[in-house]
């Protein structure tokens, strides 16, 4: 179903990190339907980066409430 969404949106990403052995297992089969290569990483500091910027964005928002 998610790679059916992807396929539709015309969004094939060449390339996916994720974190979790369990995703990973997951989207492994994109590989060999849309040629999107899986990879595992320990840690995604770039996704950790945006993901503390939104919090704080979203804290900076409430605080002016």
């Amino acid at each position: 179903e998610f790679v059916g969404m992807l396929e539709k949106a015309g969004v094939l990403p060449g390339r996916l990190e994720v974190q979790s052995k369990w995703l990973y297992g997951l989207l492994k089969p994109l590989h060999g339907r849309t040629g999107t290569k899986v990879v595992l990483k320990d840690s995604l500091p770039e996704l950790e980066e945006a993901f503390d910027y939104l919090v704080n964005e979203a804290g900076k928002g409430r605080a002016e409430d």
